[in-house]
C-alpha cells in the first residue's frame, strides 16, 4: 500500500513541477512580449505624437509672427515689450492647451509686469518688470517643456538661461539685445511645439 502512495507521490511530482515550469516560463513570456509596455514608452510616444501633430495654434502663430516682424522695433520701443510679454503669455497659455498641461496661476503676474512697462514708456528701469516676467513665462515653458517634449530640452533651457541673463537692475536700453534675444528663444521653442 505504502509503495502505492509512494509512486503516486512521485508521479505527481515527476509531472507537476515541469508543468508548474512551463506555465511559468508561458507566463513570463507573454507579458514580455504581449502585456502593455511601462509607461517610458507611452510617454515617448505620446511626446512623437505631440511633436508630430501640427496644432498651428492662433496665438502661438500671432506671437512668432510679432516677433518676427518686429526685429527692429524690438530693440527700442518698451510698448513693443510689453505687448511682446502679453502675446508671448497667450501662446504659453495656448500651448499648455494644446498639451494637456495645466499652468494653474502661474502666469497671472505676467499683466502686470507686462502693463508697467507698455504703460510708462519713458522710464529706462523697466529691466526689473521685464525680467520677472521673463522669469515666470520661461519657468512656465520649462515645466510644459519637462512634462510633455523631453526632447526640446535644448530649447526650453535655452528660454530660460536668457531670460536669467536679464539683469533687473540695469537699464533696459543696455540689455536690448539680451530682452530681444530672450523673445527669439522662446519663438524657436513655440514654433517647434506648434
Amino acid at each position: 500500500m505504502e509503495d502505492t502512495e509512494d509512486s503516486i507521490g512521485k508521479r505527481i511530482w515527476l509531472w507537476g513541477l515541469p508543468a508548474l515550469i512551463l506555465t511559468g516560463l508561458g507566463l513570463l513570456i507573454y507579458f514580455h512580449n504581449f502585456a502593455p509596455s511601462g509607461t517610458q514608452n507611452s510617454q515617448e510616444q505620446m511626446e512623437i505624437d505631440l511633436l508630430e501633430r501640427k496644432e498651428n495654434d492662433a496665438k502661438i502663430t500671432t506671437y512668432l509672427d510679432f516677433v518676427a516682424q518686429g526685429a527692429e522695433q524690438m530693440k527700442d520701443d518698451h510698448q513693443y515689450y510689453g505687448k511682446a510679454l502679453l502675446k508671448l503669455m497667450e501662446a504659453t497659455m495656448a500651448a499648455s492647451v494644446f498639451a494637456e498641461f495645466n499652468l494653474g496661476d502661474r502666469l497671472s503676474l505676467v499683466p502686470i509686469h507686462a502693463n508697467r512697462v507698455s504703460d510708462n514708456p519713458l522710464e529706462a528701469t523697466h529691466a526689473d518688470d521685464i525680467r520677472a516676467a521673463a522669469d515666470r513665462l520661461s519657468e512656465a515653458l520649462l515645466e510644459i517643456q519637462m512634462a510633455k517634449y523631453p526632447s526640446l530640452s535644448l530649447e526650453a533651457e535655452a528660454v530660460k538661461e536668457v531670460a536669467e541673463r536679464i539683469n533687473p537692475d540695469g537699464l533696459t536700453l543696455d540689455q536690448k539685445e539680451v530682452i530681444a534675444s530672450f523673445f527669439s528663444k522662446a519663438a524657436i521653442l513655440l514654433d517647434k511645439i506648434n
